[in-house]
């Protein structure tokens, strides 16, 4: 069974030039890793400024995959932790709007 896993990583600088090419390795592996048959895949990154923590969400079958997956990636986690998702319902409304942008890089 695949299950959802977070890298959290603390950054010395919160730069997108300083923070896309590990994001970029990242996902390369994931992909590669992927054509070689292994049930990984990124799902999506966050960054949290004012914390200097940067958090990759990823879809692995167990732990020992993510760590291989940082590993492939070159790239360092200060924690990996298995991440149990929660989901908004009808009743919950409409989810808020990102009105200044999505904030996401690219």
């Amino acid at each position: 069974m695949v299950g959802t896993y977070l890298v959290e990583r603390y950054v010395a600088s919160t730069a997108r030039d300083d923070l896309l090419p590990g994001l970029r390795r990242l996902r390369a592996a994931a992909a590669r890793m992927r054509r070689e048959g292994q049930q990984i895949r990124y799902v999506r990154s966050v960054l949290i400024p004012a914390d200097q923590t940067w958090m990759h969400f990823v879809t692995a079958p167990d732990r020992e995959s993510v760590e291989r997956l940082v590993e492939t990636a070159e790239m360092e986690a200060d924690r990996i932790s298995e991440a149990l998702e929660t989901w908004r319902t009808a009743a919950d409304g409409p989810a808020p709007r990102d009105d200044e942008g999505s904030g996401r890089m690219r």
